[in-house]
């Protein structure tokens, strides 16, 4: 399986593109199940794919040094804001909302909290590795 980390990456991206193009191109922003808060706290679906996303690349690239979980962590800040250039540059028309029940007033512009949470996937993977040993 980790011979498919190429292509995990890949999928990842293309599931991103293509769920966000779906909501956008039918203005269906508001109906974002992804972006529901999760038991009234502040985070969300999005928030727990960062979690996961950043585990499971620190999975199957067998990261295992220092150096290697910061270069994870450089990366995810880097496509931060390569995101978030990209995004304004090509959304200039969409509204922001604000909304109670959903964590993102915008799917479409990336919230510092997600370095946050890029954080907490490394780290979880380096809890996984220790325990199971």
């Amino acid at each position: 399986m980790k011979e498919n980390k190429y292509l995990f990456i890949v999928f990842c991206f293309f599931f991103g593109y293509i769920y966000i193009s779906i909501l956008k191109n039918n203005n269906m922003g508001d109906k974002d199940f992804l972006n529901i808060k999760i038991l009234e706290l502040d985070i969300c679906g999005w928030n727990l794919l960062h979690v996961i996303f950043n585990f499971l690349v620190c999975y199957f690239f067998n990261v295992k040094t220092i150096f290697g979980f910061v270069i994870i962590f450089l990366l995810g800040i880097l496509w931060f804001f390569f995101e978030k250039e990209l995004f304004q540059k090509y959304n200039k028309h969409y509204i922001e909302k604000e909304n109670k029940d959903t964590v993102y007033s915008s799917i479409s512009y990336p919230r510092y909290d997600d370095i946050i949470y890029n954080l907490f996937g490394i780290i979880t993977y380096i809890v996984f590795k220790r325990f199971k040993h």
